[in-house]
C-alpha cells in the first residue's frame, strides 16, 4: 500500500511540471500566432506559404468564376481591391468591377485570399480581345497609349507590342480612342 501510495505521489510531482509547461507553451504559442501569420503572409513561395493560396504575383488568372445564383462565367481576374474583383469577361470582351459578396461560396472564399492590387488611377491596364482591319484578333493587356499608338503585352506572353491604333478594327479604334492617354 506505501508503494501505491507513493508512486501516486511522484507522479503528481512529475505530472504536475510537466502540464504546467505544456500550459505554458500552449499560451506562447497562442500569444505569437499573430506574428507567425505575419512571418507566413511575408513569406511567399517558401515552406511556410500556403500550398492553396495564390502568390501576389499572379495576375492575371485565367478562371471560370460562379456567382450565389450559380451563374458562371469565364474571366481573366486582373486585380482585387477590399471588397470588389477586377475582371475581363470572355463572353462579354469587357471589363468589370465586381463585388466579392455577390459570388459563390467557393470563389468568394479564393478572392478574399488574392492580395489587394487595384489598377492604377489612369485605368490601366485593360484586358480586351483586339482585333485588326482584316478580323484577326488577340487577347491583349492594354497598358496604356500614345495619340497614335496603343501599348499592349498579349495575356500569354511578357513582351510589350507598340500597334498604330488607325490598323484596328472600327470598334477596337473607338474602344482604344476612349482610354485615356498615359505615354
Amino acid at each position: 500500500m506505501k508503494l501505491i501510495r507513493l508512486a501516486i505521489l511522484v507522479g503528481l510531482i512529475t505530472a504536475v511540471p510537466i502540464c504546467a509547461m505544456i500550459y505554458i507553451g500552449v499560451d506562447r504559442l497562442e500569444k505569437s500566432a499573430p506574428e507567425m501569420r505575419e512571418l507566413r503572409d511575408m513569406v511567399v513561395g517558401g515552406d511556410l506559404a500556403d500550398p492553396l493560396g495564390p502568390e501576389p504575383d499572379v495576375f492575371p488568372i485565367d478562371r471560370r468564376i460562379s456567382n450565389q445564383d450559380d451563374v458562371s462565367l469565364d474571366v481573366i481576374i486582373y486585380g482585387k481591391g477590399d471588397r470588389d474583383l477586377f475582371f475581363y469577361s470572355h463572353k462579354h470582351n469587357r471589363n468589370f468591377r465586381y463585388p466579392i459578396d455577390l459570388l459563390g461560396r467557393s470563389d468568394r472564399h479564393f478572392a478574399t485570399r488574392l492580395p489587394v492590387y487595384l489598377p492604377s488611377n489612369d485605368g490601366y491596364p485593360v484586358i480586351r480581345r483586339l482585333s485588326n482591319r482584316a478580323g484577326q484578333s488577340k487577347l491583349c493587356l492594354i497598358e496604356g497609349r500614345t495619340a497614335f499608338d496603343v501599348i499592349f503585352r498579349l495575356v500569354d506572353e511578357d513582351a510589350e507590342h507598340v500597334y498604330p491604333i488607325n490598323r484596328l478594327s472600327d470598334g477596337d479604334r473607338q474602344f482604344v480612342f476612349g482610354l485615356p492617354v498615359n505615354r
